[in-house]
């Protein structure tokens, strides 16, 4: 984990340091006893009685019956884990559940680090949190995209030169079908001569390395749907390719002022917990599930 906050002090305790005193309480779970007996002298009889076997016999089943006891013990304690998981999945993050001030929150969340180069872990009170860098600003354009839409508030980028693309006959139909469509959303699209097309205008959040990418995917999208399908449904699916393309990627390098405001951002979405694919953007740990993974709780 690269550390993002500085440490506390040197010297403080660590309270959650895991206790020296480890009880050996082993069970023999071997139930072969035709080992000979020994004398508490640690003499062998070389040869049994009966009344050595009827005074064994008690011993045996009580060892057996411990032994059953503590599988049943074990299994009651997977299956309180199990439970416990399935109910942390169905869990959403409280860090974002109610609306609380985004400036209030930042007082009491700290940003701990990250992992691989993708992945935020951000503590909040008994709470840990991972944040996918890539999961989390797809959504954040993506809801932003569509709020811009809805307000007329769309935000555009003149290409200069514009970019010149080959479209096959089907493909041209369905970009003259939805002109109208594309140029609300930011694409301006122009016959160029032939079977060629100049890409004059695009979304100003669309990095200028993925505009031609985002342009040939978006036409497929078209082609996948067809004409005449929900033009809703093939909105959506746009934009979230768009918003694939356009954000940060997972493994590169973003800073921990960056990762900030990607939390920030988050705060101001209606929904914040999963990308316009579906994937989460955040999964939560409590410190309760953490310790119990380490058997520190039951």
């Amino acid at each position: 984990i690269i550390p993002a906050h500085s440490f506390d002090a040197p010297g403080r305790a660590d309270k959650n340091l895991p206790d020296n005193n480890v009880s050996d309480n082993t069970v023999s779970y071997n139930a072969d006893n035709k080992s000979a007996h020994k004398t508490t002298d640690g003499s062998s009889h070389g040869r049994s009685s009966n009344r050595g076997i009827q005074s064994a016999e008690p011993f045996e089943r009580k060892r057996l019956d411990n032994i059953a006891k503590s599988l049943e013990t074990l299994q009651m304690i997977k299956d309180l884990n199990d439970k416990s998981d399935d109910q942390a999945k169905a869990v959403q993050p409280t860090l974002f559940d109610d609306r609380t001030s985004y400036e209030d929150k930042a007082k009491e969340y700290k940003i701990i680090g990250c992992v691989f180069n993708t992945y935020w872990i951000i503590e909040y009170h008994d709470e840990m949190y991972i944040m996918d860098q890539h999961a989390a600003h797809e959504k954040v354009l993506y809801e932003k995209y569509m709020n811009d839409l809805k307000n007329n508030t769309l935000t555009i980028q003149q290409l200069s030169p514009p970019i010149i693309i080959s479209l096959n006959p089907v493909e041209a139909l369905l970009v003259k079908e939805h002109n109208d469509e594309l140029l609300s959303s930011g694409f301006e699209i122009n016959e160029f001569g032939g079977n060629e097309y100049s890409v004059n205008s695009v979304p100003a959040n669309i990095p200028d390395v993925a505009v031609k990418e985002v342009i040939t995917d978006m036409i497929s999208s078209l082609c996948a749907e067809k004409a005449g399908n929900d033009t809703t449904v093939t909105i959506t699916e746009r934009i979230a390719m768009m918003s694939c393309k356009a954000a940060v990627k997972g493994g590169r390098s973003i800073n921990i002022y960056e990762a900030h405001k990607l939390v920030s951002d988050l705060f101001t979405l209606e929904n914040p917990f999963n990308c316009p694919h579906g994937r989460p953007t955040i999964i939560k740990m409590t410190k309760y599930e953490l310790e119990k993974k380490f058997g520190r709780q039951l």
